[in-house]
């Protein structure tokens, strides 16, 4: 067995030391991340197409959900004109994970796939990127627009709605990561989250420990 001088011994820990320095630099920097909220809840609506659209199908998509109805014209505007303009966004964002937004209506009495056709194409939504779609009846659409995702919506005297604007960020794993639920939401601020969640779902290596380590403390400086 050939035995090691000194000098070897310590130029083959500087060596190591030098290797190890670029990966431990990414894994311990300071990471910046969106907190994790919560699970999404699961979901089967139906389209504008008639067809059916689960949570199965929105699996390893980030997934922008706002709420409205399809007759609510000026009511809606807001949620509806912050989604098309993120959805003109998304040519600048990484192609991975892929982005779809959905429009999920709350009031099923009225919305048959014909009327939710119309408000996507009034929208412009283009399809295969942006749904409209509805839960099966009025009971699906309180468990999950009012009480999963938390949205507040009133049918009023006159048939017309009163509800509080939501958008919620959902990323690719399924975790509700951003509501957006003061004031008119800004298309730029939520194209911005998109962004760093498209970075920290691309990580590996070691900037992927960084993350998780990023994540696990936060749960804890809260």
């Amino acid at each position: 067995m050939t035995r090691l001088r000194p000098w070897q011994i310590a130029l083959a820990a500087v060596l190591l030391v030098v290797a190890a320095a670029p990966a431990a630099f990414v894994a311990f920097r300071p990471v910046t991340v969106i907190p994790r909220l919560s699970v999404a809840p699961g979901l089967a609506l139906t389209d504008e197409d008639g067809r059916r659209l689960t949570s199965d199908d929105l699996k390893g998509h980030m997934t922008l959900y706002g709420f409205a109805h399809g007759t609510c014209a000026d009511g809606c505007r807001g949620v509806v004109s912050a989604m098309a303009a993120v959805q003109e966004g998304l040519a600048e964002l990484p192609g991975a994970p892929p982005v779809r937004l959905v429009t999920v209506s709350f009031d099923p009495a009225n919305d048959a796939p014909a009327t939710l056709q119309a408000a996507a194409r009034a929208a412009g939504a283009r399809p295969g990127t942006w749904s409209f779609a509805v839960p099966t009846d009025t009971t699906a659409a309180r468990r999950l627009v009012g009480e999963a995702f938390g949205v507040w919506y009133e049918r009023q005297a006159d048939g017309a709605f009163r509800y509080d604007p939501v958008l919620v960020l959902v990323d690719g794993l399924g975790i509700r990561r951003v509501e957006y639920r003061l004031g008119a939401p800004d298309p730029q601020r939520i194209l911005g989250h998109m962004r760093e969640l498209a970075v920290e779902a691309r990580a590996g290596g070691a900037m992927r420990f960084a993350y998780e380590a990023a994540h696990f403390l936060s749960c804890y400086s809260n």
